[in-house]
Order: C-alpha cells, then sequence, then structure tokens
C-alpha cells in the first residue's frame, strides 16, 4: 500500500522553472545513489565538494519525502541549502558576525551581502547552534534576522536593473524566508 502525501496549498510571488513533479523525480534518483563512505567500514573514499552537495542534497530530500509534507519549494530550497553547506565547507565565512555582512551592504551597495548575511544565519540556526548563543545573541534572533535577510535580499533584487540574470537567485530568497523554520528543522534531521 502507498503512502499518502500531503500537499500544501501555498502563495508565492515568482515562477520557478521547475515543478514538483520534476523535483520528485530528482529526490528519487538522489535516493538512488550510492553514498561513498558507509558508517562502520572504516573505508574513506576520496570525495569532492560537488559529491558532497549531492550527498547533502540527497539526505535533505529524503527527509522531505520521509515526512510526507511535500511542497516544490522545499526542494528547491533542499538544493540552495546543500549548495550553501558545501560552499561553507570549501571555503568558510569570512566573518561569523552578521553585522559584518551588512556593514558592506551600506558601504558598497552590493546586495550579495544580504544573501551571505542570511547564509551565515542560517548555518548558525543549523550547524552551529553553540554560536547562536554567543555573547547578546540568541537563536531565536538569528531565526528572525536570517528570515528576514532572506526576504530583504529578494526585495533587493526584485528591484534590481538586472533581475533576469540572478531570477534563480531571486526566487530563492523569497521561498527560504517563508521556509525558513521548516527547512532549519529538515536540515537538522537530515544531517544529524
Amino acid at each position: 500500500m502507498g503512502k499518502i502525501l500531503h500537499f500544501q496549498n501555498f502563495k508565492r510571488n515568482v515562477d520557478f522553472e521547475e515543478n514538483l513533479t520534476a523535483l520528485m523525480r530528482e529526490a528519487k534518483k538522489l535516493q538512488k545513489e550510492e553514498e561513498g563512505i558507509k558508517s562502520g567500514t572504516g573505508t574513506i573514499f576520496k570525495s569532492t565538494f560537488a559529491k558532497m552537495e549531492r550527498m547533502i542534497e540527497r539526505d535533505i530530500s529524503d527527509t522531505i519525502l520521509q515526512k510526507a509534507n511535500i511542497n516544490s519549494e522545499y526542494f528547491l530550497c533542499g538544493k540552495y541549502i546543500a549548495k550553501v553547506l558545501a560552499k561553507a565547507a570549501e571555503s568558510p565565512p569570512k566573518s561569523l558576525y552578521v553585522i559584518d555582512y551588512l556593514a558592506k551592504v551600506e558601504d558598497e551597495k552590493d546586495y550579495w551581502h544580504w544573501q551571505q548575511a542570511a547564509d551565515l544565519c542560517f548555518l548558525i540556526c543549523t550547524l552551529f547552534t553553540g554560536r547562536a548563543d554567543h555573547r547578546m545573541m540568541k537563536y531565536e534572533d538569528y531565526r528572525r534576522m536570517g528570515k528576514s535577510l532572506y526576504y530583504t535580499f529578494h526585495h533587493k533584487l526584485a528591484n534590481h536593473e538586472n533581475r533576469e540574470q540572478e531570477e534563480k537567485d531571486f526566487g530563492i530568497g523569497y521561498s527560504m524566508s517563508v521556509n525558513y523554520e521548516t527547512m532549519a528543522q529538515i536540515t537538522k534531521h537530515a544531517l544529524f
């Protein structure tokens, strides 16, 4: 007997090129890929950051499918999160203070720093939760900031002249903002 999947109705401001069926096919394809590192075997396989990204995307997709709470934005956010985590592993953030990225926005008028600040908040809320209670900051502060920063990034790109080139990033800012808490929980469940 098959599982019952609960599809959520949601509103979004952007049209994604990928539909739910294609995203679910990709998730199923990822499930069939071999892990590379088998736990308990003591064998280590040579890997790349691209393979790491695929493995993280597979784990997040598996968690989304297991939870049977599916919408296309979750899969798109999962792909984005896998890129963020692989990028952070390959090249750690230059600063662990969100304010440093926001200061660059003020000086350079570079809206991509909004995205970097939001990504840092997401990393702190999922992987580095101990960092969330550093000094005067709390986990809830990073959660609220992350949601707000992703939405601000989305809003800034919506008003940017060259938006056509960044259409994917434009949409992911909105999706990450709307689904921030859910994707943080899914990512924690997938990785730990």
